[in-house]
């Protein structure tokens, strides 16, 4: 047999520790043009590096004759500390972080 070992995928796997604090869950509704697309929403949001960010999935997307050419969008948030269960100030600290990225990068914001 022979084998081809620039075929071969080795890549080194990296591990990192995780928390052993609690999570929290936070949904976020915006309003955005129909037209943006979600990967420039993903590009602004992981611009913060902001540690307490561990995911965020799109869950809902809306559109209705009132939103006219936006449509709102539901982002779910799993936040959570690598050294102390995140209080409620921490978690609105993060949350507003993500707003005035979204406001001041792509002119998005809150749906009322």
């Amino acid at each position: 047999a022979q084998i081809d070992f620039e075929a071969i995928n080795n890549d080194i796997i990296k591990t990192t520790s995780y928390s052993k604090f609690q999570s929290s869950k936070k949904d976020l509704t915006i309003i955005t043009p129909k037209s943006m697309e979600y990967k420039e929403i993903k590009k602004a949001i992981n611009s913060l590096n902001n540690k307490n960010i561990k995911q965020f999935n799109l869950i809902d997307i809306y559109n209705d004759e009132k939103l006219g050419d936006s449509e709102s969008l539901t982002i779910r948030f799993v936040l959570q500390n690598d050294e102390k269960t995140m209080e409620e100030e921490d978690i609105t600290t993060t949350m507003n972080s993500i707003l005035d990225a979204l406001n001041k990068e792509l002119s998005i914001g809150l749906r009322q």
